[in-house]
This record gives structure tokens, C-alpha cells and sequence, in this order.
């Protein structure tokens, strides 16, 4: 047999090439199907990795958005803090002239100062005072809802007593009904008691009337035993009978 190639072998010889070539091919298409699961495996595991990769940067996604969110609140709370520290500088240069004015005109300021370094202990004062008073409005507060929630089940707790209450009524209503039948039974009971004794009256009238009747039945069956048994006449003595 002549091959492609242009060699001679025989039948058997290139029916083994084959088998080997596709041995081969049947070793390189496994092989081959091996990597493509391995790539699969690995694709798989690179995508679970990028979508938790994805998971985190959303999550740090958001806690950048309220880290800003607060840099804004910040930033606002600063600004805001500013202006009023913008504005007691100011005030505080306005003082200053005042002061100076003062000090020019006024030969006492000494005590101006006093009276000043007295005023801020009263303001420092006052800020302890309302911070005071705002720990006791926050207790408060939690005390108004906890008072809140025991009104709410005072609320419910007075819901169920109005219903057990309703039940009781209804349950006495139910008692006094139960209190008249007992007391129609009790009395149908008495009545019957005295029809039983009614009845054994008539009952011992009639055993009386039964044994009078008896009585009476008794006397006729005397007299005619004694009307029809016979008389046995004796002779006298001494008197026979001559022939």
C-alpha cells in the first residue's frame, strides 16, 4: 500500500500509524480539554475574586462617599465655626476699640476689666449651668419614652382589662341564669317532692280501700260457708228407736 508521502508499507503498518496519529491527536485533544478546564477553573476563580474584589471596592465605595459625607458635614460644621469665630474676632476688635475708647475716657477701667473677668465667670458659669441642664433634658428625654412605652402598654393593658371585664359580665350574666335555673330546678324538685308524697298518700288510701274492699269481699264467702255447711243434729240419750 502506497501513502501519501509516497512509501510503501502494508496495511497493517499504516493502520497502526493511524491508530498512533490518533492516540496523539486523542492525548493532545485531552490535554487541551485539561487547559480549557484549568482556564475555566481559573477564570471562574479570577471572576468570584473580581466580584469580590468589586463587593469591597463598592463597600469602601460607600464608606468613602460617608466619609465625604461627613468631611461635608465637617467642613460645613467649620465653616459655620469660622464665621462665628470671624465674627467674635470682630467683636472682640470692636471691644478692643471699645476698650481703648474706654481707656482713653473712662479712668477706671480696672474695674471695667473686673467687671468684665466677672462677667465671663458668670458666662463660664451659666455654660456649666445649660450644659447641666442639658444632660438633665437629654435624661429626660429617654425618661418621656420610657414613659411613653409604659403608657403604651398601660394602653394595651387597659385594652385586655376591658375585655376581661366584659368577659366577667358576661360570665356573671350567665352565673345569674345558671343561679334562676338552679332555683327552677330546686323548686320543679320541691314540687315533685310533694307529688311524691301526694302520691303516696293516694297510694296508702288506696292499700286501705284494697283491704276494706277485701274486708267486704271476705264477709259473703262466710255467710254462705255458713249457710251451706250442715248441720249434724245429735239424738237425745236414752231414746232408741223401737221396730
Amino acid at each position: 500500500m502506497k501513502t501519501d508521502d509516497g512509501r510503501n508499507i502494508s496495511k497493517n503498518d499504516y493502520f497502526q500509524e493511524l491508530k498512533t496519529e490518533i492516540d496523539k491527536l486523542r492525548s493532545a485533544n485531552l490535554s487541551y480539554d485539561n487547559q480549557v478546564r484549568m482556564l475555566k477553573a481559573e477564570n471562574d476563580t479570577l471572576k468570584k475574586k473580581n466580584l469580590e474584589k468589586t463587593n469591597e471596592m463598592s463597600i469602601l465605595k460607600e464608606k468613602l462617599d460617608s466619609f465625604e459625607s461627613s468631611r461635608e458635614v465637617e467642613r460645613n460644621e467649620n465653616k459655620t465655626l469660622l464665621e462665628k469665630l470671624r465674627s467674635v474676632v470682630q467683636k472682640n476688635e470692636e471691644l478692643e476699640k471699645q476698650l481703648e475708647t474706654l481707656k482713653e475716657v473712662v479712668p477706671q477701667f480696672e474695674n471695667v476689666k473686673q467687671e468684665n473677668a466677672a462677667l465671663l465667670e458668670r458666662i463660664e458659669k451659666q455654660e456649666n449651668v445649660l450644659k447641666q441642664l442639658s444632660d438633665r433634658n437629654a435624661v429626660l428625654e429617654r425618661e418621656t419614652s420610657q414613659y411613653m412605652e409604659i403608657e403604651d402598654e398601660n394602653g394595651i393593658l387597659k385594652n385586655q382589662i376591658k375585655d376581661m371585664e366584659e368577659k366577667i359580665v358576661f360570665l356573671q350574666k350567665k352565673e345569674n341564669e345558671l343561679e334562676l335555673c338552679n332555683t327552677s330546678i330546686k323548686k320543679k324538685d320541691f314540687e315533685i317532692d310533694l307529688l311524691k308524697g301526694q302520691v303516696e298518700d293516694v297510694k296508702l288510701a288506696l292499700n286501705m280501700c284494697k283491704e276494706t274492699l277485701d274486708f267486704f269481699k271476705g264477709i259473703p264467702m262466710v255467710i254462705d260457708q255458713a249457710e251451706t255447711k250442715p248441720v249434724n243434729v245429735s239424738k237425745p240419750r236414752g231414746s232408741t228407736k223401737k221396730s
